[in-house]
């Protein structure tokens, strides 16, 4: 590598950077958005559409990763319905009355792709303590925020900050999973392929 290419490799990695967090929080954004203001299924189309982008770019390899993220997502927020920590009301949900909707589940496979290599969240991976502090806080707010604008309802009975702390703690230990599962796939299960942008020999 020259001397003249670093500078120009620090500024793609922060183009990247930049247009991964954009993307993320823009999905993010629509489809909760949607969601609360009684367009879930337009949520859903805006979401959706960001995360074929992200397995677009990332190649076949990153529809790999997205599937594990529909499966661990589903899981979670099914889990998360069940204990009636989180409910949705009915304007939410969205054509097909699934609970959780469909619009939530694919908020999933978007944080998987913000962990990929060059990605807004990638330098979380690989350091415990901080993706335990980071899933936590960023997990905890992200419902609270939820509830806040009306896409989605904590428990009627309970203070919602005290909600918004339990689902801080399940992700806590969440997300520092998932981070430890893409890094285990991207190592393990697919060393060598150079597909998309996510990983180098």
């Amino acid at each position: 590598m020259t001397p003249s290419s670093e500078p120009n490799r620090r500024t793609v990695l922060k183009k990247s950077i930049v247009i991964s967090a954009l993307l993320y929080y823009g999905g993010w954004l629509g489809a909760v958005l949607g969601a609360a203001e009684g367009q879930p299924d337009l949520g859903t189309g805006i979401i959706l559409a960001v995360v074929l982008f992200g397995v677009l770019k990332g190649g076949r390899t990153e529809l790999c990763f997205a599937g594990v993220a529909l499966l661990i997502g589903f899981a979670f927020e099914s889990s998360l319905v069940w204990l009636k920590l989180v409910d949705y009301p009915q304007f939410a949900v969205g054509a097909i009355g699934l609970k959780p909707p469909i619009w939530m589940i694919l908020l999933w496979p978007l944080l998987m792709r913000t962990l990929a290599k060059d990605q807004c969240l990638a330098w979380t991976k690989g350091r415990r303590l901080l993706g335990i502090a980071f899933g936590g806080v960023g997990g905890g707010l992200a419902y609270y925020a939820g509830h806040q604008l009306g896409a989605l309802q904590f428990q009627s009975d309970v203070d919602p900050a005290i909600t918004a702390v339990k689902i801080g703690i399940c992700w806590a230990m969440l997300y520092p999973l998932i981070a430890e599962t893409r890094s285990y796939m991207e190592k393990q299960l697919f060393m060598g392929k150079r597909e998309g942008n996510d990983f180098e020999n």
